[in-house]
């Protein structure tokens, strides 16, 4: 079976929530990771907090075989990501989801997908135009 590669880019509540989901998908080969946060790139997720999920922050997370970088764009450019998952705030959506498609990626963004309908109605116009799916 063909795994598909995925990058995160974002690694706050949903970021961290996503990892774990993939980490279980045995379709899916969590293969890179991208946080400005050095500590979350360490592996340090104590200051991750949210409402729902199954995760143990008191302990570092294992993140060997798991490349990171402070950028997403170097995240992005990766040639080996597949599937870029975009756990960012809100306002830098339109943004990477536009960089992701471009790159020619699979993009999952978390909800929702831009602030304003006009950025939407950008983002929904480069998908379609797009070699990935979004």
């Amino acid at each position: 079976m063909k795994k598909i590669n995925v990058g995160i880019i974002g690694l706050g509540f949903m970021g961290s929530t996503h990892f774990r989901i993939y980490q279980k998908n045995p379709k899916a080969r969590l293969l890179a990771l991208a946080d400005i946060d050095p500590a979350k790139r360490r592996g340090d997720w104590r200051k991750i907090c949210g409402n729902i999920g199954d995760g143990d922050n008191t302990r570092p997370v294992d993140l060997n075989g798991i490349k990171t970088c402070a950028a997403a764009d170097d995240l992005i450019n990766n040639p080996e990501i597949d599937l870029v998952d975009i756990c960012l705030p809100t306002f830098l959506h339109k943004e990477y989801i536009c960089k992701a498609l471009a790159a020619d990626k699979h993009v999952f963004c978390e909800k929702p997908i831009a602030r304003t309908l006009t950025e939407a109605k950008t983002v929904t116009a480069l998908a379609k135009k797009a070699k990935g799916l979004f």
